[in-house]
């Protein structure tokens, strides 16, 4: 009897742990069609509308329907750059590692890029990066990189500093962007990473509250942790750490 008990237990044990992994997979693709079904309701409302005012009106030229069909067409974006942050964000949580190269090289690449957007709207980009051999997914690094950095610039005005710092450690590296612009209010730290959140001292500012939730994904899926921080005396502090494999193996022991 205590064999067949025990067998039974076993059964449902190595059931649970082969179809965890099915599991999860569903969840994630139940609460990607869960977020994409809710935020586009409103856009394809104001399509519809914009479409039945424009067929109400056979004889109407172009010209003056453009109106109508220019605020669609900006639906129509909006819906696409949702689409494509979360399908970077399920990319992000994604195990599969692409070409890899060294942490340093990809972020110094990646501040070069930006670095004519913050010139060009007059803001002070600083970078601090240290030598640093982890290795890293390139194309995830980059993607990483280019959000907090273009999110720096985005939420920032004339005249203020985005600093981007790459520290080694003996553990692996610390990817650090600061910035001196509007911030975030201290009660939303906790949910600054949430999907499609945006606090309320940005919502004149055009944007889908994805660019963070890719960040968060990313790091995650390469083993990482993410915070966020008020800056001092203004802005917002963003800190990504990496640790190398030997690290990470030595804590799984412990």
């Amino acid at each position: 009897i205590a064999f067949i008990v025990a067998a039974v237990v076993f059964s449902f044990v190595w059931g649970y742990i082969a179809i965890k992994p099915i599991m999860t997979d569903y969840v994630k693709q139940k609460d990607f069609i869960n977020d994409m079904s809710h935020e586009i309701r409103t856009p394809l409302a104001v399509i519809k509308g914009n479409l039945e005012n424009v067929l109400a009106s056979p004889d109407s030229t172009v010209s003056e329907q453009s109106e109508m069909l220019y605020a669609s067409l900006e639906e129509v974006d909006y819906m696409t750059d949702i689409s494509s942050g979360l399908l970077n964000i399920v990319r992000g949580r994604s195990a599969s590692r692409g070409k890899e190269t060294k942490m340093s090289d990809v972020i110094s690449e990646t501040v070069d890029m930006v670095a004519d957007m913050a010139t060009m709207a007059n803001k002070a980009l600083i970078a601090n990066v240290e030598y640093c051999d982890l290795p890293v997914d390139r194309e995830k690094i980059k993607q990483l990189a280019s959000v907090l950095i273009e999110n720096a610039v985005k939420y920032t005005a004339e005249g203020d500093r985005i600093t981007v710092r790459l520290k080694n450690t003996k553990d692996g590296c610390v990817f650090t962007v600061t910035d001196t612009g509007i911030g975030v209010p201290k009660g939303d730290l906790e949910t600054i990473f949430d999907r499609f959140y945006r606090a309320e001292n940005a919502k004149d500012i055009p944007g889908t509250g994805l660019g963070l939730s890719i960040a968060k994904a990313i790091v995650e899926g390469m083993g990482g942790s993410i915070k966020a921080a008020a800056n001092v005396p203004c802005g917002l502090e963003i800190t990504c750490v990496f640790k190398n494999n030997k690290s990470a193996s030595a804590a799984n022991r412990v």
